[in-house]
């Protein structure tokens, strides 16, 4: 049966509407502890139904589809809702160019720059508006963004300086000067899981005087809390949420890594897994407490590359270190075989991680059914004491809780006595889809396999004990390869450890803008701004974005409550947490009471249900836990508002014994197992193809997955078939494998084709910021890809079209290339490659400047090819062959006329003229009364017989570089394209001896040089309109085998590689040679003798200027003739004007004088 899947993209429709129609007076609601909570006029809630599980593409492209349609009717509204004299109107077109821009941005791959950045925060916020109400959110959020880019425009970029100096990052260890005026002692203890490396630290701690503990989790606090009060020693408990004190004075705080104090001194501190300082969402909690805690004494426990950071920051504070190495205290080893997807193969001590809170509960009863014993489950959603009170029964081996089904959770935070932990999947989801965890992740997990001993437990294990040995398997066989390569592998070091902005900075930002400006924009300024010193780097505040967008939703707020809530433990993807958070947040603008029970968003209510196993009903007890957590968490930082700590620690104990008898119940109830076990098996099909697909991506890409640190830190396994399996007979555990295999097969000779006809990869750089580049046919094809690639550098881009510069296509072109590229400087001017007059009146304005301007480069890539079914030449207004004049002499014309301005150009600017080649001029023969059009016209015209007589001196000069064999003429448009490219290189040849024989006024050598450079076979518009022949029929086959031409033809970027090298490498712009001849990113010799022959390139010159002078003259003697034509018709116009006004007069007063005389019947024909 096909799983129905649906999504609430927003409150309902009663939701919506529910706070226009809430009463604004308070009321309040008893409440006892008995099981019912009694309350008048009990209300009895709907459970919410919340989706599950992962959407498939399919959802995908719908949710798209639908957000692009609200997206353009939003927009509408919101222009057409605009007042008449808004300056929005006046930039309309540019502000809806960055919203669609946003809206088009893929989230998965996508590039970091700061442009991209920007727009990837407006998508989110849009996407965002549209899961909330629709249509209307998205307007609420455009109006937002508008708000925001006023604000950047009015108070943001004029005082940019002064709020970069106000978030100045770049000497983080200077924030915490009472820990830098003590000379500190740091212990580094670093080995792999389970290798007593935290046990070390922690007898340390003992004997301290006065210390502290800071851990990732809630849970490893409590238990190391738990563990020294159970040792007679005094230890308080400091968490977000919760604070236990002793009755006598503690000598230790246990916190978690958020809450250590830096205002403190201490003798003995201890900082557990350190390499979560490189993670980009906390990492800064623990750059914090080791750069501002003030312990004489710092223990820091992780793993092995955490070493050279941690170096390195010790060394900017000036601390002294110690590193003390561990190795693990009994050996981990991945098994040979998996279970092959059979839970009766599990033994007493397994524990099987998973990543979905739906599986976890399905393979809880799928396990019990199959071997009829208890699991106990573990997963981050479950509150700690639960957590811990399912480990302990795990760990006791007196009872029948043999089995433990689990979260990634278990990596961090519980220290089990499990001897095997099996991944049921590498694969988990994540906000941008599916993704196979990292490699400290699967050696983090399965460190948990044979521990030591468990946290319950106390002593050393006996001599008579047998062997713990740890062991890591896969529940399915395509798992187990790359668990077995990544328990071998080590990950990279370490190389930054994360920083947020304190509270300083946003108070320092904020206050060079309005009151009433959006948190979320304060948030983007602050990150945009700062600058960072190379050991740091800015965590991601995607969580702290999420709080401030509901936060601007919300009712206004103080700056200084806004950073409060900031912190605050939310998660935006659980609805009813939110709605608590939007009653905490009310209770803080109105500063009005905040008594538990006078926040009607809480569902005590739940409470009042029987206890049943169902999956919404523990959701409830799970968002209602988490409501309660955030309550106590404001309790500690608003005790004034949120006075009702004691209720509150009573509710959340009371849920959490509900939940505990929930899971009791969900593995009696078998209905519920049965279900559950149903909703597993379709989950496992549909996530068994996502992993296949997943898998041989990673397999074929050659791409390294990212560590925490951002790193590399994967590899690629090859999936191979079992061929024991196969002789069995048996089916295989891989779904499809032998299709898998060929297909897999398939894809890479098809991907080592497209590899090898893609070409050579440019991997020189240099600095092109403020390079002048002058382009031709920088619009399209090969030359569009050089322009994006030099304008993201930096380079300034001058645009040689034969459009208009107002033209309305190359308007937004350019604007486009703006906003993609970040680089404002991109222009166009008008010439026309086909008009040498056009050519003239650009190069002499260009040349007629003094002083001279900046040139760095020139790029000829314009070409045209006439399509292969035609034979008749185009000719040019000029007369001449259009692919002849375009390809070459417009070349030749332009470089003649800028010559006197790259000469004049200073001896230290690297100046480079590059010009577009092709293999076609091997084959090529220069017949020069081709150039217009006289072979291929039956009949000459009396002006092509004129020209051809003048242009054509002798017989020799007409066929330069021919061989002295008389073949016969090839007449073909090949054939002419073909000597366009050879004329073109034997020209810029010799423009380069021209170049270099000019003797400079101050007697240093010439810096220009020439660069001749063959693309290779490109997928470009000229190419494809030879290919079709300009024919409907030729692009239908095209289109049909466009398979082959994808493969064996270059993309435009692809073809731009070699253009980019000429215009990079370095060792192009020394020496005096240059007319170098590039392909492939490398050189190469010139084919034809001809390109280095100055007796050709002399007649070649002579006859091009000739023609120039004739066909220049021609032109200016038609101009003058058809200016003459205009005057002569305006003149015309303006006499028949006259007279037609003249006799409009004479009319009328003759109408007006015969008014008075009888009228006779009918017209004046009649009279007659």
């Amino acid at each position: 049966m096909k799983q129905r899947w649906t999504l609430r993209v927003g409150e309902c429709l009663f939701c919506s509407f529910r706070t226009k129609f809430t009463p604004a007076i308070t009321f309040a609601r008893p409440f006892t502890s008995t099981p019912l909570l009694e309350r008048s006029q009990p209300k009895s809630k709907p459970l919410s139904k919340r989706p599950s599980g992962r959407f498939g593409d399919g959802f995908r492209t719908a949710f798209d589809a639908k957000f692009d349609e609200a997206l353009e009717t939003a927009l509408k509204e919101f222009k057409y809702a605009l007042p008449p004299s808004d300056p929005l109107l006046e930039k309309w077109d540019s502000f809806y160019r960055r919203i669609t821009s946003a809206a088009r941005i893929k989230l998965v791959g996508l590039p970091q720059s700061s442009n991209s950045g920007v727009l990837v925060n407006i998508r989110a916020q849009l996407v965002d508006g549209f899961k909330r109400a629709g249509p209307r959110g998205i307007r609420e959020e455009l109006e937002l963004v508008h708000k925001d880019l006023r604000n950047q425009d009015m108070y943001g970029n004029p005082h940019a300086t002064e709020q970069q100096k106000a978030t100045d990052f770049r000497y983080p260890a200077e924030w915490y000067p009472y820990a830098r005026s003590r000379q500190r002692t740091i212990h580094l203890h670093v080995g792999p899981t389970n290798s007593g490396k935290t046990y070390r630290a922690l007898k340390r701690l003992e004997q301290a005087k006065l210390g502290f503990y800071a851990g990732p989790l809630r849970l490893l606090a409590q238990e190391v809390y738990t563990r020294f009060n159970a040792e007679g020693i005094p230890c308080n408990l400091v968490t977000g949420d919760e604070v236990r004190t002793s009755d006598t004075p503690p000598r230790i705080i246990s916190n978690t890594v958020e809450m250590v104090s830096i205002y403190k001194d201490y003798d003995v501190g201890v900082i557990d897994e350190i390499q979560m300082i490189a993670d980009p969402d906390r990492g800064w909690a623990w750059t914090r407490a080791l750069l501002g805690s003030r312990a004489k004494e710092l223990h820091v426990c992780g793993e092995e590359r955490a070493v050279p950071l941690i170096k390195e920051l010790a060394t900017l504070m000036g601390d002294n270190l110690e590193i003390h190495h561990y190795q693990r205290l009994n050996p981990l080893r991945a098994e040979s075989k998996s279970l092959n997807g059979d839970l009766r193969n599990l033994r007493k001590g397994d524990a099987i991680v998973t990543f979905s809170r739906i599986n976890i509960h399905a393979l809880k009863s799928a396990i019990e059914r199959s071997t009829g014993k208890r699991a106990a489950i573990v997963y981050g959603g479950l509150p700690a004491e639960i957590r811990t009170q399912q480990a302990n029964l795990f760990n006791d081996p007196d009872n029948d809780y043999d089995y433990l089904v689990a979260s990634d959770a278990i990596g961090m935070g519980l220290n089990l006595k499990c001897k095997r932990v099996i991944f049921q999947s590498l694969v988990k989801n994540t906000k941008n889809g599916l993704a196979r965890i990292s490699i400290p992740e699967i050696k983090q997990i399965g460190g948990r396999a044979g521990r030591y001993r468990a946290a319950n437990e106390r002593g050393k294990r006996s001599d008579d004990e047998e062997e713990n040995v740890g062991l890591v398997t896969s529940l399915e066989d395509v798992d187990l390869p790359f668990i077995q390569k990544a328990l071998d592998f080590s990950p990279p070091p370490l190389k930054a450890a994360g920083v947020i902005p304190t509270d300083a900075m946003f108070y320092r930002v904020a206050s060079y803008f309005p009151p009433d400006v959006s948190f979320r924009f304060l948030i983007n300024r602050v990150c945009s701004v700062s600058k960072i010193h190379p050991l740091f780097f800015m965590c991601q505040p995607r969580s702290q974005l999420e709080v401030a967008g509901f936060l601007d939703r919300c009712d206004r707020l103080s700056i200084e409550d806004q950073i409060v809530f900031m912190a605050a433990p939310m998660n935006d993807r659980d609805q009813a947490l939110m709605a608590c958070a939007r009653g905490y947040v009310r209770c803080v603008a109105n500063n009005t009471s905040g008594r538990l029970l006078d926040i009607h968003e809480i569902n005590l209510e739940i409470l009042e249900q029987p206890v049943s196993g169902k999956k919404d009903y523990l959701n409830e007890l799970e968002s209602l836990h988490k409501a309660l957590i955030l309550y106590l968490w404001l309790s500690y930082r608003m005790g004034g508002i949120f006075t009702d700590r004691t209720l509150a620690t009573h509710v959340k104990e009371m849920v959490e014994e509900r939940m505990m008898r929930a899971l009791t119940e969900f593995s009696a109830n078998a209905k519920l197992r049965k279900d559950a076990s149903r909703h597993r098996q379709m989950l496992l099909e549909k996530q068994s193809l996502n992993e296949e697909q997943l898998l041989a991506n990673a397999q074929f890409s050659g791409e390294a997955e990212l560590s925490v640190g951002g790193e590399a830190d994967s590899f690629d396994v090859p999936m191979e078939e079992d061929a024991s399996t196969a002789s069995d007979g048996e089916q295989s555990a891989i779904p499809h494998a032998y299709t898998a295999i060929k297909w897999a097969a398939v894809v890479a000779v098809v991907a080592l084709l497209k590899y090898y006809f893609g070409g050579a990869r440019n991997t020189s750089e240099r600095l092109m910021h403020s390079k002048v580049v002058m382009i031709t046919g920088g619009t399209s094809g090969i030359g569009a890809s050089i322009v994006h690639d030099l304008a993201s550098r930096g380079a300034q881009i001058i645009l040689l079209t034969q459009h208009a510069p107002s033209d309305l296509f190359l308007v937004d072109y350019i604007e486009d290339l703006r906003q993609s590229t970040n680089n404002e400087l991109i222009y166009a001017e008008q010439v026309d490659l086909a008009s040498l007059h056009s050519i003239r009146k650009f190069a002499t304005k260009w040349v007629d400047n003094a002083p001279p301007r900046r040139l760095d480069m020139i790029i000829l890539c314009a070409n045209t090819i006439k399509p292969t079914r035609y034979g008749k030449p185009r000719l040019t207004p000029d007369g001449l062959d259009e692919e002849w004049q375009v390809n070459y002499l417009a070349n030749f014309h332009l470089l003649s006329i800028l010559s006197p301005a790259i000469r004049a150009q200073p001896p230290d600017r690297d100046v480079r003229i590059v010009v577009a080649s092709c293999s076609s001029y091997i084959g090529a023969e220069i017949d020069l009364k081709r150039t217009e059009g006289i072979v291929s016209q039956p009949k000459k015209s009396t002006t092509a017989t004129a020209t051809a007589t003048t242009t054509t001196k002798n017989k020799s000069k007409n066929e330069i570089g021919s061989t002295k064999k008389k073949t016969k003429r090839n007449t073909s448009a090949t054939s002419m394209y073909g000597m366009t490219k050879l004329s073109l290189m034997i020209f810029a040849k010799a423009f380069q001896k021209h170049l270099s024989s000019y003797k400079r006024p101050d007697q240093r050598p010439m810096n220009a040089r020439v660069l001749i450079v063959d693309p290779g076979w490109t997928r470009t518009p000229g190419t494809r309109r030879w290919i079709t022949g300009g024919s409907l029929w030729g692009l239908l086959l095209y289109l049909i085998t466009w398979p082959v031409w994808w493969l064996i033809l270059k993309a435009p970027e692809q073809g731009a590689q070699s253009f980019l090298y000429a215009a990079m490498e370095a060792k192009y712009g020394r020496g005096e040679e240059g007319g170098w001849f590039i392909k492939e990113c490398r050189e190469f010799e010139p084919l034809r003798k001809e390109v280095g022959d100055d007796e050709v390139a002399k007649q070649l010159w002579e006859f091009s200027e000739d023609q120039i002078q004739v066909k220049e003259k021609e032109s200016a003697k038609r101009r003058a003739v058809e200016k003459a034509l205009e005057e002569e018709e305006r003149k015309k116009r303006e006499e028949a004007e006259k007279k037609k006004a003249d006799s409009t007069g004479s009319s009328t007063a003759t109408n007006s004088t015969g008014s008075n005389k009888p009228r006779t019947s009918g017209g004046k024909k009649n009279r007659k």
